[in-house]
């Protein structure tokens, strides 16, 4: 094998470093994109029960879905 051939340990560490600073500047962003479809689920739950439309399983589910990735993400940030 070439010497060019090997990672060195340098270049893994800056590649983690780049990888951190980089999830770091989205994590903010996946949680405003959570609150966003619970907000969304939300109204659509609410506007099956305006509507008098008791078919709920579908808007419930994808609430109860974007609610556990809401508080992951916030746990996951804290």
């Amino acid at each position: 094998m070439t010497p060019s051939s090997h990672i060195s340990l340098d270049n893994l560490s800056g590649r983690s470093r780049i990888f951190e600073k980089t999830t770091c500047s989205i994590r903010p962003l996946g949680i405003a994109a959570a609150v966003g479809l619970v907000a969304y689920f939300c109204a659509a739950v609410w506007m099956h029960l305006r509507a008098r439309q008791y078919d709920l399983a579908g808007p419930i589910l994808f609430l109860a879905l974007s609610g556990a990735t809401l508080a992951l993400s916030v746990h996951a940030a804290a």
